[in-house]
């Protein structure tokens, strides 16, 4: 039985890159690092000055961020760019066995450390309020570290809630049945943010968070489920509140039109309910991967995208995953 979600999540530290520039702002009254390698521990892309992450851009670094493979600001590996090969036949392999193990790690907002107080059950896509928990009470270990084992093929999320973080719904792109178990692909921790947080991610783009609505992220991944730039994020339920962004040389822009190397994407203001999100690329439209996720209000979603079957949607809360395969 194969730890694959765990390696397969491509989209852990996508809100790493999302807080990396912020990280100045926030939570600088404790000792973040002691070195550049505490900063990429924290999934930060940027080095330790006067024992804060500072952005790598401020730093002459590009706007890739952290080159560790996996990392908040890798891209595609060697500077390659993305491979949209497999656009309109992508394939994901069957489950090696009737089980998988998923695995996370949810830390305070640049700290190595999870939320004091942290609830996390694992839920089925269609119990919209995780009323029947397929895992209530996962244990947090004292990293943040979680666990599960679920049956292979069951499509779920992640469900993790503190007194002091916006409630968090992590949403895995492939069915557990389909996740390869040899993926290498590595991970980083994902921040949980506050509410004073998300309130100063808004207003770096001149923009107020609505606590009645939610905030999406996602990361974008090729065919070889790497970090992708040039893909271009869209749902035909957005209104003029909502406010699509993507990481441009470590900050989130609301000015940007696609993604850079990090290959974050992010809705602020969503409109709740249950909602289509699309991610294509950006020179022709091409579609590379959609989902109808059920966006909670003051709560975060996230979720990764990459080339997906052509028959299969991700779903939530609207008809059931692979309906239609």
């Amino acid at each position: 039985m194969g730890d694959s979600s765990a390696k397969s999540w491509g989209v852990l530290g996508l809100v790493s890159a999302l807080l990396a520039n912020c990280s100045l702002a926030l939570n600088t009254d404790q000792v973040q690092c002691d070195s550049a390698n505490d900063c990429d521990a924290l999934g930060l892309p940027g080095v330790c000055r006067d024992s804060v992450c500072v952005a790598r851009g401020a730093a002459g670094r590009g706007a890739g961020g952290a080159t560790g493979e996996g990392g908040a600001g890798g891209g595609a590996a060697g500077g390659q760019g993305p491979d949209w090969s497999c656009l309109g036949n992508a394939t994901w392999p069957a489950a090696a066995g009737p089980k998988v193990v998923m695995r996370m790690r949810f830390v305070a907002t640049a700290s190595v450390f999870p939320p004091d107080d942290l609830a996390v059950d694992f839920c089925h896509a269609l119990d919209l309020d995780c009323e029947t928990p397929l895992v209530a009470a996962v244990p947090v270990a004292a990293d943040g570290s979680v666990a599960v084992e679920v049956d292979a093929g069951v499509a779920g999320y992640f469900r993790a809630v503190s007194p002091t973080t916006l409630p968090a719904f992590v949403y895995f792109t492939r069915p557990a049945w389909s996740v390869p178990a040899d993926d290498t692909t590595l991970t980083a921790p994902l921040p949980l943010v506050t509410p004073n947080e998300l309130a100063q991610l808004a207003t770096l783009n001149g923009r107020t968070a609505d606590a009645s609505r939610g905030i999406f992220l996602s990361v974008a991944l090729d065919c070889e489920r790497r970090r992708s730039l040039g893909v271009r994020l869209s749902s035909p339920d957005l209104d003029p509140e909502a406010t699509v962004f993507y990481i441009a040389n470590t900050l989130p822009r609301a000015d940007a039109t696609e993604t850079d190397p990090v290959g974050v994407a992010g809705v602020l203001n969503m409109p709740t309910g249950a909602r289509l999100l699309e991610a294509r690329r950006a020179s022709d439209g091409a579609l590379i991967a959609k989902a109808n996720l059920y966006i909670r209000p003051g709560a975060l979603t996230v979720t990764d995208f990459e080339p997906t079957p052509v028959a299969y949607e991700m779903t939530s809360g609207t008809t059931p995953p692979g309906a239609g395969r």
